[in-house]
């Protein structure tokens, strides 16, 4: 019979040590689950490296900013159709459930509005520093310093989440190993090469849309991590919404980005203009965050530490460059150093993450008013000032009071 998803055999002359203890008949269907959503964060990641080459296609057919605007408007309002539908908000309107349909959403608080300027800062200058850049080492250049958050989040996960430095020297190492790789990468081995010079200056504004985005996901995959639970899907598809009002009425500006482009093959315009707004903008971002909640976040974020590598690798296959040695070493050196600040680190020790989760967990079961269940047989919530700050002050709720501050989801980033 079939016992918590493992095969129990009651009969002792079929029972196989070898075969009872096979891996995959002992996975229960949430394991696999967990397995399924993991595969999604990582295919998400092989999805954005490969994307570098169509998105620049995409933009040199509709022109730069007009591109941009086009590509996340339509993904917004394609991505935001099958959230409602999702969340039965046509229901709930035709209903008259108002409340009901605006509940749905992500409220707009200061913690949600950082996460929306990060993600739509992100998707913006993301696609200005690629779409902009000319097909040779500027754009690879340009790759390894947008691919610098994969530094910069070790910073901020200590100044905002508060981890710890249990290895200053590994830590240090590494955040000195990022910065020479960086400048090898751009540079070069000779630091005299009069070449990053020229490119720097006819193409600075490339050089300054990467540093944005590079800081703009790194607050985002912060933020995103410490109020998890106070946002929905939504913000994804509401920040593309946004991201192409921004850029359609620029599109109308004088302005050197302002390429009109040239649409000569219509079959060809109207399927990358698809494939961007479907697969490579709503659904990547949309298997990247259910990856992070329902997958091993660990997983995802150690496989994310190769997007440097990835990223020139699949970059420099569909544009047939010639990549200079600077460059790959370049970017094995920053993967280094993103495994020595992440050794040099660890998870906040104390309550410092439980308050964060307790009061996004509170905060989402009192704006759900969904009545709490107990998860597994973990301890109830600590009366500390914080919690009775919170419940004082914004829940009247007493059955809130029997909720748990252990989840078995946020254990993974402790």
């Amino acid at each position: 019979m079939l016992n918590g998803g493992a095969i129990q055999f009651t009969n002792r002359k079929f029972m196989s040590s070898q075969f009872a203890n096979c891996q995959f008949i002992n996975q229960n269907p949430a394991q696999l689950k967990k397995w399924f959503f993991t595969a999604c964060g990582m295919v998400t990641i092989l999805m954005w490296s490969s994307n570098i080459y169509l998105l620049k296609e995409t933009l040199d057919i509709y022109g730069y900013v007009a591109g941009i605007g086009l590509i996340y408007l339509l993904s917004g309002v394609f991505g935001l159709l099958l959230y409602i539908y999702k969340t039965a908000g046509f229901e709930k309107i035709k209903n008259k459930n108002y409340d009901g349909f605006i509940q749905s959403f992500t409220p707009l608080n200061k913690h949600t509005l950082v996460i929306y300027i990060c993600l739509i800062a992100n998707n913006i200058f993301s696609s200005l520093s690629f779409g902009t850049s000319p097909e040779n080492e500027v754009l690879l250049q340009v790759i390894i310093i947008s691919d610098m958050w994969t530094l910069l989040i070790n910073i901020l996960l200590i100044l905002i989440l508060h981890y710890k430095i249990r290895n200053a020297i590994s830590f240090s190492a590494g955040i000195i190993i990022g910065i020479i790789g960086i400048v090898i990468a751009c540079v070069g081995f000779n630091f005299n090469d009069i070449n990053f010079v020229k490119y720097f200056t006819d193409y600075y504004y490339c050089y300054f849309f990467a540093i944005i985005t590079a800081l703009a996901w790194s607050y985002y995959s912060v933020y995103i991590k410490k109020y998890e639970t106070m946002v929905n899907d939504d913000h994804i598809f509401i920040s593309a919404l946004v991201s192409g009002l921004i850029m359609i009425p620029c599109s109308f500006a004088n302005s050197k980005f302002n390429n009109y482009g040239h649409i000569e093959n219509s079959f060809r315009s109207v399927g990358l203009m698809m494939y961007e707004t479907i697969i490579a903008c709503s659904l990547a971002y949309y298997l990247w965050n259910v990856g992070f909640k329902y997958g091993n976040a660990k997983a995802i974020s150690n496989f994310s530490i190769l997007a440097p590598l990835l990223n020139i690798c699949f970059t420099s296959a569909f544009y047939n460059l010639n990549v200079m040695y600077n460059i790959i070493f370049g970017s094995i050196l920053l993967i280094c150093a993103a495994l020595f600040c992440k050794h040099g680190m660890s998870s906040p020790v104390g309550e410092s993450l439980h308050q964060i989760s307790m009061q996004n967990k509170i905060y989402k079961l009192y704006r759900d008013d969904v009545t709490p269940k107990q998860i597994g047989s973990s301890k109830q919530i600590k009366q500390n000032d914080t919690f009775n700050t919170l419940n004082n002050n914004t829940l009247n709720n007493n059955t809130l009071k029997n909720a748990l501050i252990y989840d078995e989801k946020y254990s993974e980033f402790l």
